[in-house]
């Protein structure tokens, strides 16, 4: 997966994580954990 690119709206994960002063490994993580609790939040709604 190197040189892969991410993006979430317009936004890199690389231009979040300048933006945020995080790794891009943080990033990416954060992301992955907001989309489990978005999703199982989500569920619950329906």
């Amino acid at each position: 997966m190197l040189g892969a690119e991410r993006v979430v709206g317009d936004y890199r994960y690389a231009e979040i994580a300048e933006e945020l002063d995080l790794p891009v490994s943080t990033v990416r993580g954060l992301l992955v954990r907001v989309r489990k609790t978005l999703i199982r939040e989500m569920e619950a709604w329906r």
